[in-house]
């Protein structure tokens, strides 16, 4: 019986291997910048330091320079590699990532610019910790950077599945800050401006199919409520923007579908407008 020849390595092989490293450690020098940026712009915050927020401006330079890096890069390897299957897969997801990493870095900046802002503002007398969750976007953004270098999609899901926490306390802070704006006249600008910083905290979850299919369960428990009654459902803003998409793509216009970002903002208006105090935007000539 005739041995079976082994399949030949492709001669473009060590290129592309070469090339999928540089983009890798790219992609993790992104991340890098943006959790330090995190760091250090919550750090202006906490402390009131001017200088501080302001090198996290300028640092954002550096983050946006990295991205146009690794933007030529995929570029090139598509162009002149011809990557297929996994490899072809690794490279969109990496060039996908960056442009997500680069727009925390820009959340970043607009944290800086609004703690610039209240740094010669009086303090406003609240029990929300903007600092805490602002550590738990860092660990989010270090579990990603973990998984993406351990090729794990198992310890991808785990860090999404975090991002509920965070969430969590971000609605919490948002209704006790929306109260101090309500009932302390003197806070209203700078609790304003923490609101606008807890905003910019929240980090779009990871991507994750499981949570796709609860949506899907939890879209089904509840077919039949209208836009008011779905308000008061559990998952009733996401539930509420997957119907809004799926109605321009039935329109043929899935060019005018909003991005994540966007839909993000209007979950949280959603939400904003579900509290007792802003109960007035629901009442008649609002």
């Amino acid at each position: 019986m005739a041995a079976v020849s082994p399949t030949p390595t492709h001669p473009h092989r060590p290129v592309l291997d070469e090339e999928l490293r540089r983009l890798r450690a790219r992609v993790a020098r992104m991340g890098e910048l943006v959790d330090e940026g995190i760091s250090q712009a919550m750090a202006g915050l906490a402390r009131r330091d001017v200088d501080r927020c302001t090198a996290v401006i300028a640092e954002d330079a550096h983050l946006n320079a990295l991205h146009r890096d690794v933007r030529e890069l995929c570029f090139a390897i598509l162009l002149t590699q011809a990557p297929l299957a996994c490899d072809l897969r690794e490279t969109l997801s990496l060039l996908h990532m960056a442009s997500e990493l680069e727009r925390m870095g820009d959340h970043c900046v607009s944290i800086a610019k609004l703690a610039r802002e209240v740094a010669h503002q009086p303090e406003v007398a609240t029990t929300v910790d903007l600092g805490a969750i602002g550590r738990s976007c860092g660990e989010q953004v270090r579990g990603v950077l973990s998984a993406v270098i351990a090729r794990s999609a198992d310890q991808g899901r785990r860090v999404a599945a975090g991002d509920d926490a965070i969430d969590r306390a971000y609605r919490e802070a948002f209704g006790v800050l929306i109260e101090t704006i309500a009932t302390d006249r003197e806070s209203v600008y700078t609790a304003t401006q923490l609101v606008f910083i807890a905003h910019h905290l929240v980090i779009q979850p990871v991507s994750d199919p499981v949570q796709g299919a609860d949506l899907n369960r939890q879209r089904a428990e509840a077919p039949q409520l209208g836009p008011y009654r779905l308000n008061m459902h559990p998952e009733g803003p996401r539930i509420l923007a997957a119907r809004r998409r799926e109605h321009r793509l039935e329109q043929g216009r899935p060019g005018e579908c909003l991005s994540p970002v966007v839909e993000h903002v209007g979950e949280q208006l959603e939400l904003a407008w579900r509290q007792p105090h802003l109960a007035v935007l629901e009442g008649d000539g609002a």
